[in-house]
């Protein structure tokens, strides 16, 4: 591991997050990493209604639902409490509003052009 990869996703849906850590325990949990990238916080998937959903399987995710803004933020899945291990294997999750341009480039153009176009964050 050692790589953040990021994922782009439309305001208003929901994006299914899958655990990078290996490897993978029983005690793994979701996080959050600040911006600074020195503390983490642990998601919960309590809440009515719920934005958030967790899966325990052999490839733990992390599904949210409903997405807005302030749900682009930095994403870890591990077995710990150590930021640094967070950054290690972080998903940057980019939202976008832009719907037109996100639909129309995912018609007109491969994938990978269409969601880092949308999402210039």
């Amino acid at each position: 591991s050692g790589q953040v990869s990021s994922i782009c996703a439309l305001e208003g849906l929901s994006v299914a997050l899958h655990c990078n850590d290996k490897p993978r325990t029983s005690n793994n949990k979701w996080y959050t990493l600040n911006c600074n990238g020195n503390k983490i916080t642990s998601i919960s998937a309590r809440g009515r209604p719920a934005k958030y959903n967790m899966s325990e399987n052999s490839q733990p995710t992390l599904t949210i639902q409903n997405l807005r803004e302030n749900d682009a933020k930095h994403y870890c899945c591990f077995d710990g409490d150590d930021p640094e291990v967070c950054k290690k294997s972080a998903i940057h999750l980019k939202i976008t509003g832009d719907t037109y341009l996100f639909i129309h480039r995912v018609k007109y153009f491969s994938t990978m052009i269409s969601l880092s176009e949308a999402c210039r964050v």
